[in-house]
Formats: C-alpha cells, structure tokens, sequence
C-alpha cells in the first residue's frame, strides 16, 4: 500500500452512502403518496385541501434538506477534485474517489427526483 495514501475510512468505503440519498427519496414518494391517499380517501373529504399539500409541503423540507446534506457529503469525499476521467485504476483511492462520485451523482437525482414529486401537489388538485 502506497504511503502517501490515508488509511481508508470505513465511512469512505461504505455502499450505505451510495444508497442513502435513494432511500431518502423513497421515503419521500411513499410518504407524499400515502397522505395524498388518505386524505382523499379515508379521511374526510371536507377537511380541506391544504391540509395534504401542507404535510407534502413540510415531507419536502425535509427531504430535501436529508439529501443536500447527503450531496454535501459526496463533494466533501471527493476531496481532492481529480477529474472523472481518472476512475479506472484499481487503487483504494480510486475506489474511493468513484464511490464518492457515485454518491453524488445519486444524490443530485435524488434531490431532482424529490422536488418532482413534490411539484405534482402544485400543477395537480389534490383530491379531484
């Protein structure tokens, strides 16, 4: 092992970041789903329309910020900045660097995929 590299981290080497920010998301989806659901389906109709966007609204928040957090995270292990390019070689850094990327890359989509299902409460009426 080269001695110019850091020992790596077990934080560094995890497939749990990989998949945190696209569990986040899940997590977003059902929830935002499960409460429109409810709220139009078991709950009565008369309690108001807001009350679902509201939750939706407050599920968003928070998702949002959980994935932000996991992109400030994939930046911070990307560390040094080398470029893309240069993931190919078979290095504990490398791996590092490529699972850090991935990281992400999941996690910009994850924030993408969030604020689209929130977007569909406000282009679409609730309970129709």
């Amino acid at each position: 092992m080269d001695a110019a590299l850091p020992a790596p981290s077990p934080r560094a080497d995890s497939l749990w970041l990989l998949l945190l920010a696209p569990a986040i998301w899940l997590s977003h989806f059902l929830t935002c789903y499960i409460t429109v659901a409810l709220a139009c389906g078991r709950w009565s109709p008369g309690a108001g329309a807001a009350a679902p966007q509201t939750a939706i609204a407050v599920y968003t928040v928070v998702a949002v910020g959980a994935i932000a957090w996991c992109v400030r995270l994939g930046l911070r292990l990307r560390g040094d900045g080398a470029p893309l390019t240069q993931l190919d070689d078979d290095t504990p850094g490398s791996r590092r660097h490529f699972l850090a990327v991935a990281t992400l890359l999941l996690a910009l989509l994850s924030l993408v995929g969030a604020l689209f299902v929130a977007s569909a409460t406000v282009l679409v009426p609730v309970c129709v």
